[in-house]
């Protein structure tokens, strides 16, 4: 009887386990949540793509276009940028200095035939006049004279004519005196001395009279 009643206990035990397996049925168990969608951070946007964001459609509906840099442009860019000419400056060589100086006539260079060909003297001369202000003021002067072309012709006649020729020169060596041809439409220097063209060395460069 001892036995029979344990071994009845135990049967009910084994049933009833297996009936509170039976119709408990598994345990639902919760879905993860996606934390992308259920936080509240993942609706703000990282400022950089926020502004990125408000930035393009605001220029796409301005109409502007990011600008397009062309292989002109960049030649163009490319090009280095010409050094600004050097004025002449007085020559301490004569040929050098009758040479430097139909450049100039050619040119029409006015401030340069002033500034190289007119003795330092005279302009101050000049300036302390009260003709003029400066050196300047004496450019103006000449550009403004009405026979400026003719006597920048005649003045290179003249030059052509004795480039080649041997000045004759004073004692020390300061002053160029050139025989002029008469052929020549006259050179008239200081003292209406006609049919000579005189240069000046002054401080190392040579002028003319």
């Amino acid at each position: 009887m001892k036995y029979l009643r344990l071994l009845v206990v135990f049967v009910v035990l084994v049933a009833g386990v297996y009936f509170l397996w039976q119709f408990s049925g598994p345990v639902a168990t919760e879905a993860p949540t996606n934390t992308a969608q259920s936080s509240p951070l993942a609706s703000v946007q990282k400022p950089a793509e926020a502004a990125s964001a408000s930035q393009k459609p605001a220029m796409v509906a301005a109409g502007v276009e990011p600008p397009v840099v062309t292989a002109a442009i960049k030649a163009e860019a490319a090009q280095p940028i010409a050094p600004r000419a050097a004025e002449p400056d007085p020559q301490a060589d004569l040929n050098d200095c009758i040479a430097q100086t139909l450049k100039m006539i050619e040119a029409k260079d006015v401030a340069g035939l002033v500034k190289t060909l007119m003795p330092p003297d005279e302009i101050q001369k000049m300036i302390a006049s009260g003709r003029v202000a400066s050196v300047e003021d004496i450019v103006t002067q000449f550009s403004q004279m009405p026979n400026l072309n003719e006597r920048f012709q005649q003045l290179q006649r003249t030059l052509e004519a004795v480039k080649d020729l041997k000045p004759e020169m004073n004692a020390d060596s300061t002053k160029a005196t050139y025989p002029i041809d008469p052929a020549v439409d006259g050179y008239n220097s200081p003292g209406d001395r006609k049919n000579v063209l005189t240069f000046t060395k002054v401080g190392g460069f040579w002028y003319m009279d």
